[in-house]
């Protein structure tokens, strides 16, 4: 009995994971935009335990290091789905994710007010900053 508990549970599990993936229009969209997602948690978990600059500057290079690793998908992904642009309302595929990235925004923010002012004039954040303003494609 406990073994065949077991595997029902892995199939609904497996048909779960199954339908919560996208194969519509914006598949690899979504796939990029879970890349994002990682990319900034890991980000804000950084920031959240940094108790130095050094930790600051580090979180800050490595999620620098990540935008850039994802640029040319971002890139690509732009060229072949142009609806995407930031100024539109993402399609309704895609609206549970984009929400998730909204709210991720703004625990960044918060955290990043809490937890880098105090750092912000120490030279290897201000390093660190630059760098991250260019993988972001800001001059």
């Amino acid at each position: 009995m406990k073994k065949k508990c077991a595997f029902f549970i892995g199939v609904v599990l497996v048909f779960a994971m199954a339908c919560g993936k996208s194969s519509g229009r914006y598949a690899e969209y979504r796939t990029y935009m879970e890349k994002s997602i990682q990319a900034q948690e890991e980000y804000l978990s950084a920031i959240d335990r940094a108790e130095s600059a050094g930790d600051v500057a580090l979180a800050i290079n490595k999620f620098a290091e990540r935008i850039q690793a994802l640029e040319p998908l971002r890139k690509s992904h732009l060229e072949k789905y142009p609806e995407m642009s930031m100024e539109k309302e993402p399609p309704a595929e895609l609206r549970d994710i984009a929400n998730r990235q909204n709210e991720l925004a703004e625990k960044i923010e918060r955290a990043s007010e809490k937890n880098l002012a105090p750092y912000l004039l120490d030279p290897v954040v201000v390093e660190a900053v630059k760098n991250l303003s260019r993988a972001m494609g800001e001059n």
